[in-house]
């Protein structure tokens, strides 16, 4: 079962007072996609991890916290245009745009886990190629987190595991055997053996659909 409440917030950019729907608990069953994406009930509350001021348009996690080194972005017409694209649901432009405000200050990891997000929102809105565009740019940043040996998430294996997947459903086979060949043996979890082993039997067969880590279990047993 899943709670909401109602949170108010007071935009750190501009000011304006808004109310936000936020996630009281929640909790999930059955096993998650292959980058991570929560199974039900957790999946459905994607539309609290996001805040959005109705004033100024600032996306963020915390949108009562704002670094003013961030103001370019926020005010630049790159960003309005994202906000309001109209091929894009309103909670994929949210992420994105937080996206681009956590790029602003370095913060590749926040960059590429919205970038995710997005992608799962396209999913949802049976939009392949805007999906794959954004979980390709998310790839990017996961990849050069690891490139300097920056985990994104705390379990070994976990970043790896997202990024492959990422590059293989943005069509980026090369990219995803490579990481997957320095991912393999690598000290883990045994499940992330059977992740990376089901990973390349689908890049082998050409697979750019999303599958969850319970077909990499039944794969292994198989």
């Amino acid at each position: 079962m899943t709670t909401y409440y109602v949170e108010k917030i007071t935009c750190g950019a501009c000011g304006e007072a808004f109310e936000h729907q936020a996630c009281g608990s929640t909790n999930t069953m059955g096993y998650p996609d292959l980058d991570c994406r929560p199974a039900l009930m957790q999946r459905y509350t994607m539309g609290t991890w996001v805040q959005r001021c109705p004033g100024c348009g600032y996306c963020a996690v915390n949108a009562g916290v704002f670094e003013e080194s961030m103001r370019p972005v926020l005010a630049g017409e790159p960003y309005a245009t994202q906000l309001r694209d109209p091929r894009l649901p309103k909670l994929a432009a949210s992420f994105i745009c937080s996206g681009f405000l956590r790029e602003a200050v370095g913060d590749r990891k926040a960059a590429g886990l919205a970038y995710l997000h997005a992608a799962w929102c396209l999913d949802d809105a049976n939009a392949t190629e805007l999906a794959r565009t954004w979980r390709a740019t998310a790839a990017t940043h996961f990849l050069a987190l690891l490139a300097d040996n920056r985990q994104f998430d705390g379990e070994a294996g976990a970043a790896e595991a997202i990024a492959i997947d990422c590059l293989r459903r943005a069509g980026r086979a090369a990219d995803a055997l490579e990481l997957l060949g320095r991912a393999k043996g690598r000290k883990g979890e045994p499940i992330f053996d059977q992740i990376f082993a089901f990973q390349k039997k689908l890049i082998e067969l050409g697979d750019v659909a999303g599958h969850t880590v319970g077909e990499a279990v039944k794969s292994a047993e198989a």
